[in-house]
C-alpha cells in the first residue's frame, strides 16, 4: 500500500494525450503490416543483399588464399631458418583465417507488437484503390495473357464486371469473417490484444472451415512459401490436410455414388395382362341392366279388425 501511495498519478489531459499517441503508433504499425508491397520489396532486397555479401565473402577468401599461397619476395641468400619461420607464420595465419573468432550474440529485446482487437475505424488505413479497381486490373491482365481482347469482348466484360465484383466481395467477406472468428490462444488478461498471425495460421483456418477449394489452398501455400519460407524450414500441415480432404471426398463420392443413382429413379411399372374383348351378348345384357328403372315399392294394405 505504501508503494501505491508514493506513486504519482498522471493528469487526465496527459493520460488522454498518451492514449492518443499510443493508438497512433498502433495504427501506423498496423498500416505498415498491412502494406504487402513494402513487405515484398523488403523480401527481395534482403535476398539480393544476402547474395551480394556471399559474393564479397568469397572474393575476400580468394584474395587471402592467393596472398598466402604466393611466394615471399626476398633476397636469394635467405637461410633455412628464416624460410621455416615464414612458413610457420603463414600456416598460423591460414589456420586463424579458416576458424573465425566466435561472434558475440547481441541481446535483442522483444518488441511489443500487440494490437487492439478489433481495430477502431479511425485506426484503419485509407486505401488508395478499391476492390473493384483491383478486380478490374486482374481481369485485364488475364485477358492479355489469353489474348482475348477485342471490341465485342470488352462490351461483354463490362456487363458481368459488377456481378464479379459482388461475388468476390461476398467471398472475401466470408473469408475475413472466418479468420476473425478464429484467434490464437492467449491469457484471459490479453483478450483484447492479438499478436500478428502468419500465413500458416490463415491457411489452416481456411482448410478447417472448407470454404476454399483444396487446390486453391495448395497453390496459395506454394506461392507464400516461396516468398516467406524459401528454405522450407517452417512446418505447415495445410497441404497435407487438403490432400486428405480431397481423398476423403473422393472416397465418399464413390461410396454413395451407387445409392445416389438409385435414389431418384422410379421403379418400373408392372406389366398388366391384356384383357380379352367381351362377347356381344354380354355387352347387350349390361346395356339393358343400365336402362332399367328402379322398382317402386308397393304400399301395403292395412287389415281392419272385425
Amino acid at each position: 500500500m505504501k508503494g501505491r501511495r508514493n506513486e504519482k498519478r498522471v493528469p487526465v489531459a496527459l493520460h488522454s494525450e498518451l492514449t492518443e499517441y499510443s493508438s497512433l503508433l498502433r495504427a501506423l504499425r498496423t498500416e505498415r503490416t498491412l502494406d504487402v508491397s513494402s513487405q515484398i520489396s523488403k523480401h527481395f532486397q534482403s535476398i539480393t543483399s544476402v547474395v551480394e555479401t556471399d559474393e564479397h565473402d568469397w572474393e575476400d577468401e580468394d584474395e587471402e588464399e592467393s596472398r598466402l599461397a604466393s611466394p615471399v619476395a626476398g633476397p636469394s641468400s635467405q637461410s633455412l631458418t628464416q624460410i621455416a619461420t615464414l612458413k610457420r607464420k603463414s600456416d598460423e595465419i591460414s589456420a586463424s583465417s579458416s576458424t573465425p573468432p566466435p561472434k558475440r550474440k547481441k541481446k535483442q529485446k522483444q518488441a511489443d507488437i500487440w494490437t487492439k482487437w478489433p481495430l477502431l475505424l479511425e485506426d484503419l488505413p485509407q486505401l488508395q484503390w478499391g476492390l473493384d479497381d483491383e478486380i478490374s486490373v486482374i481481369l485485364s491482365q488475364l485477358q492479355k495473357v489469353h489474348q482475348q481482347e477485342n471490341d465485342e469482348d470488352d462490351d461483354e466484360d463490362t456487363e458481368f464486371l459488377p456481378h464479379l465484383h459482388l461475388s468476390t466481395s461476398n467471398y472475401l467477406e466470408a473469408i475475413l469473417g472466418t479468420i476473425a472468428a478464429h484467434t490464437p490462444l492467449r491469457p484471459d488478461s490479453l483478450q483484447n490484444r492479438l499478436n500478428p498471425i502468419d500465413w500458416r495460421f490463415i491457411l489452416n483456418v481456411l482448410v478447417d472451415q472448407k470454404i476454399v477449394h483444396p487446390k486453391v489452398i495448395e497453390r496459395a501455400e506454394a506461392r507464400l512459401r516461396a516468398m516467406y519460407d524459401p528454405n522450407g524450414t517452417l512446418p505447415s500441415h495445410a497441404s497435407y490436410r487438403t490432400q486428405q480432404t480431397i481423398n476423403s471426398r473422393n472416397k465418399l463420392a464413390d461410396l454413395i455414388g451407387s445409392y445416389d443413382a438409385s435414389l431418384f429413379t422410379l421403379p418400373e411399372r408392372p406389366s398388366t395382362p391384356e384383357l380379352e374383348p367381351e362377347p356381344q351378348i354380354i355387352k347387350e345384357k349390361k346395356e339393358r341392366k343400365g336402362k332399367r328403372v328402379a322398382r317402386v315399392p308397393r304400399p301395403r294394405k292395412h287389415l281392419e279388425p272385425t
